[in-house]
């Protein structure tokens, strides 16, 4: 489902991220928790004990870690005056326009991802560590890796993929263009 980006304000035109499995993912898992925890603290009242069990605890952290997640997945990008912000809930990172050394847009075929943890890489893939021989690290802030928008700048390596990937790219390239021929 492509979304047209939205304006705000001040008008800067702001993107969507992509509502990614890892959210759909930690959206089930965290259902689930909560009827762990509940069942958990069912047993424990019926023991009358709260000590005892430790499905309330295991629930709780699993909650808490699910918690952390999704407070970090980025949930839209926004071109301002000075570079591309990325933000999530709590957490925001932008990219200079002056940085960017190139945008390039790749599907799956044409890019060899690796990653360094055993987590699946279609869940939570702005927590996996993902390297490629053409890009070295990659830092994703998406909530899927595919179509990817590889920004490479002086300092590092960005993988995005915006819901309306050409909308993003056209805006990118202005703002990038518009820099580099003043």
């Amino acid at each position: 489902m492509a979304t047209i980006p939205v304006e705000n304000s001040s008008r800067e035109p702001i993107f969507e991220t992509p509502f990614g499995k890892s959210e759909q993912f930690a959206s089930v898992l965290f259902v689930i928790c909560v009827l762990l925890v509940a069942f958990g603290l069912q047993v424990a009242e019926h023991e009358g004990i709260l000590d005892g069990p430790y499905i309330p605890y295991i629930g709780l952290g699993i909650m808490l870690c699910v918690g952390c997640v999704w407070i970090t997945t980025p949930r839209r990008y926004r071109f301002g005056d000075g570079g591309l912000t990325i933000e999530g809930l709590l957490l925001k990172t932008t990219i200079p326009y002056s940085g960017i050394v190139g945008i390039e847009v790749l599907d799956e075929s044409e890019m060899d991802i690796r990653s360094t943890f055993a987590i699946p890489r279609q869940l939570f893939p702005h927590v996996n560590r993902y390297s490629s021989k053409r890009y070295g690290k990659l830092d994703v802030r998406s909530n899927r890796l595919f179509p990817a928008v590889i920004i490479p700048t002086k300092l590092k390596t960005y993988l995005l993929s915006p819901d309306e990937t050409p909308g993003f790219i056209a805006e990118l390239r202005i703002r990038v263009d518009s820099l580099r021929s003043r």
